[in-house]
């Protein structure tokens, strides 16, 4: 009679697969007292020794090898439940390849499934070399004896699962590490990031994946990463926010990526987040920049350092330290300023705001340590572009510029000589051919500011009888006037520049001279008369009218 403890005890003490096989065949052997017993161990799709007791010949212990399936023991194998053979040599089950079995002189076998839970490690053999039947009871010795093995087998890792488990959480260890790191970085680039696009191609990298953004009726609006393909799968895939109309999805080939995958999900959470910052941003900087600009431009400011802190919220702080305007308008009321001249505007002036007034692109800028001439310069060479692209038959555009401020205050002024440059300049009262204007080169600096109204009641009470005589008679004093003082009181410049005879000119201006009681050789009548005009530039360019009749 057999010790089963000492059995169980051996098996435990087994350092490796082999040795807890050795102790089992030699339990078998004890058991039933059988000349022969081995172990067929389960590698892929065939059964290999793995260990045996009482052979006779080293060839069975090194050649023995059986399919699943094949002979008595891959049927064991395949089947998963004990069989026996009383005549081995003549059993109709045994594989055509038989001559090791018959070299050892077997008659019968025994044979039971090793099985540990749901999956069949190998069969174990008890065999004799002598007729024999094998008994019930026999058959659940055997079992129980394969069912310690088994568990001890399992134990020792036998068919290398518990390490390929093992291999494979380490390695979604380090691939959930690995992808938590990329979302960390992720969201760190995205955080310094301006631009939805740069979101889209940064996030497309970092979750090597394929990003489509689309709108309500599936246009794509942009797209990032991997071109699009028929294999790739969609781990994500929604609206950007309820209601907004913008879709977003996440596509892979990858077989391993998964909607499971937690660094895939923070990935995609952190791009809608992200997308959804940037609108919300883009929303509240242009209406700040609307509510800001139209304070800068009126010069209705409360709280100097309420506006301060705002314009540093949206990065436009310089404005508050010197900035300067420009007016850019065309009298083309079918030609629209374009969005090349307003990059190459933003792409000159990177700090500055840009919105379009009336008909008018008005630009607010810091102002920059440049010359006024680098600055005409500068202005002119974007207008030299935007003609080019326009062609020869569009309408000429003007640039206003307004005087430098130190001062937030300051600021409406500077807008309002730029936007009076820019109409007079459209008006073609100017002698120049330039398209960039100021008010200090026309001559009209500290009169952009006064109030219209203040402007018309000065140009009435100078030019009151001139414009009068021009609104009844049709005469063209003021015309005259203007282009006679232009030329320096020059008499044939005037007449030439005004296609009359020289006489006509000069009783013209004897005319006027009567007229407004002013003698136009006196520095101080002329000083009074040559302010009043300019006056009149900028009213008849701001109201849009060509003369201005005053009731007698």
């Amino acid at each position: 009679m057999t010790d089963p403890n000492r059995f169980l005890k051996g098996l435990l003490v087994a350092n490796d697969a082999t040795q807890a096989m050795q102790t089992a065949v030699e339990q078998v052997r004890e058991v039933f007292e059988c000349d022969v017993s081995w172990t067929g161990v389960l590698h892929d799709s065939l059964l290999q020794m793995g260990a045996y007791s009482g052979l006779s010949t080293s060839e069975m212990a090194a050649a023995w090898r059986l399919e699943v399936g094949a002979g008595i023991g891959g049927r064991t194998a395949q089947l998963g439940r004990p069989h026996k053979s009383i005549d081995y040599q003549h059993d109709a089950r045994r594989v055509t390849a038989k001559r090791l079995i018959d070299n050892e002189g077997i008659v019968t076998v025994l044979v039971v499934p090793i099985l540990a839970a749901d999956r069949t490690l190998g069969v174990l053999y008890a065999a004799s070399r002598t007729a024999r039947r094998w008994t019930d009871g026999e058959v659940e010795r055997l079992e129980t004896i394969s069912h310690y093995l088994a568990v001890r087998l399992k134990q020792l890792d036998v068919d290398g699962r518990v390490e390929a488990e093992a291999v494979a959480q380490r390695r979604r260890a380090d691939e959930a590490a690995a992808g938590l790191r990329a979302a960390s970085e992720l969201v760190n680039s995205l955080t310094h990031g301006q631009q939805i696009e740069s979101a889209l191609d940064t996030t497309a990298t970092a979750a090597r994946a394929r990003i489509e953004l689309r709108d309500d009726q599936g246009q794509l609006l942009h797209a990032a990463g991997p071109r699009r393909t028929d294999t790739q799968k969609a781990l994500f895939s929604g609206e950007l926010e309820s209601g907004s109309g913008l879709y977003i999805s996440l596509l892979s080939e990858d077989s391993q990526q998964s909607t499971g995958e937690p660094a895939v999900r923070l990935i995609y959470d952190v791009l809608r987040l992200q997308l959804l910052r940037l609108r919300e941003r883009d929303r509240t900087t242009e209406n700040l920049r609307g509510e800001l600009l139209d304070q800068l431009l009126t010069g209705r400011i409360v709280d100097p350092q309420s506006l301060i802190r705002r314009l540093a919220a949206i990065g436009m702080v310089d404005l508050a330290r010197g900035a300067r305007a420009l007016v850019i308008g065309t009298n083309d009321q079918e030609a629209v300023i374009s969005a090349r001249l307003i990059d190459d505007i933003r792409s000159t002036f990177p700090r500055c705001l840009v919105e379009h007034r009336d008909d008018r692109l008005v630009v607010l800028f810091a102002s920059q340590p440049a010359p006024s001439e680098e600055l005409e310069r500068r202005l002119s060479d974007l207008l030299g572009r935007e003609r080019q692209r326009r062609g020869d038959a569009a309408g000429p555009i003007v640039i206003g510029i307004g005087r430098a401020s130190t001062e937030l205050i300051d600021i409406s002024m500077s807008y309002d000589e730029a936007r009076a440059a820019c109409e007079v300049g459209l008006g073609g009262d100017h002698r120049t051919e330039d398209d960039v204007l100021s008010a200090r080169s026309l001559g009209i600096q500290g009169l952009a500011s006064l109030p219209l109204t203040q402007l018309r009641t000065t140009v009435a009470d100078t030019f009151g009888p001139l414009l009068d005589s021009d609104h009844r008679r049709g005469t063209q004093h003021l015309a005259t006037l203007r282009t006679y003082l232009a030329h320096d009181r020059h008499i044939p410049g005037t007449a030439a520049d005004l296609r009359v005879h020289y006489n006509t000119v000069r009783n013209r201006v004897a005319r006027i001279e009567a007229l407004l009681a002013v003698d136009l050789d006196d520095v101080d009548d002329r000083f009074r008369v040559e302010t009043a005009l300019r006056m009149e530039s900028v009213v008849r360019a701001l109201s849009r009218r060509a003369t201005y009749a005053v009731a007698p």
